[in-house]
């Protein structure tokens, strides 16, 4: 039943996808199966775009519940990750990172280095977000690292946007400028679906640079030159500052 859900759930037909979901966990009762978790996720994420928080929060514990009782840690540290998007959607930056420092902990026992980069990466955007700049960066640093050992290319590029907001929000736009183009670059290089919108971005920040087109297409010929070279850390340096 669940995959009759999910084919209403991708169609955002969500009323039907909830009658299916809620189908599948009235088969299963009260057994600890994964049909169970994956029932009560997809209602979960349901009940969270309806801005039903407290109904998206009963249905992650009863996730939670399921992982713990079956012994699944990464299916525990997921269940933490969306608990704390359900605090950042209420506003909660405290309640949201000391559930993502749970997953983080899991992620890092267990091994799980994409998951940990992920982790990693949300709580530094919590940082940026409360304008704890320093936390922020190094946190970015960390789950660039990571990304750049695994061959997390999305990753990547996820990063040096974030790295390139937060250089924009100290001030010196035009190294941020370089990291979102960075970002865009990897983005088209891999076929990704946010590449448009990361040419958006940059383009909208090159505005208030005044670039000419001749000086936006220098630029990018110097970003990826820069990327061969290092594969982004001079560009890092410098928007930050370092010798």
């Amino acid at each position: 039943m669940n995959w009759i859900g999910r084919a209403n759930l991708e169609q955002a037909n969500y009323p039907e996808a909830e009658i299916w979901y809620q189908r599948s966990l009235d088969v299963e009762g009260d057994s600890f199966s994964h049909a169970s978790a994956v029932a009560l996720h997809e209602l979960s994420r349901i009940a969270l775009l309806r801005g039903e928080y407290d109904e998206a929060r009963k249905k992650s514990e009863g996730v939670q519940k399921i992982m713990q009782q079956v012994g699944d840690r990464a299916g525990e540290a997921s269940t933490w990750h969306n608990l704390a998007t359900i605090d950042l959607a209420r506003g909660e930056y405290e309640a949201a990172c000391q559930k993502l420092e749970k997953a983080l902990d899991i992620r890092q026992q267990i091994g799980d280095r994409a998951g940990e980069a992920a982790t990693l990466h949300q709580l530094a955007t919590i940082d940026l977000r409360r304008g704890e700049y320093d936390s922020a960066f190094q946190k970015f640093e960390t789950a660039l690292g990571i990304e750049k050992r695994i061959g997390d290319r999305a990753g990547e590029a996820a990063t040096f946007f974030q790295l390139g907001q937060l250089t924009a929000e100290l001030g010196q736009l035009a190294g941020g400028v370089r990291l979102v183009a960075l970002c865009y670059l990897i983005d088209a290089s891999i076929g990704h679906g946010d590449a448009q919108s990361d040419f958006q971005s940059l383009s909208g920040m090159a505005s208030k640079l005044n670039y000419t087109q001749e000086q936006f297409e220098a630029m990018l010929r110097e970003v990826a030159e820069s990327y061969q070279r290092d594969r982004g850390r001079s560009l890092i340096d410098a928007a930050f500052g370092e010798d």
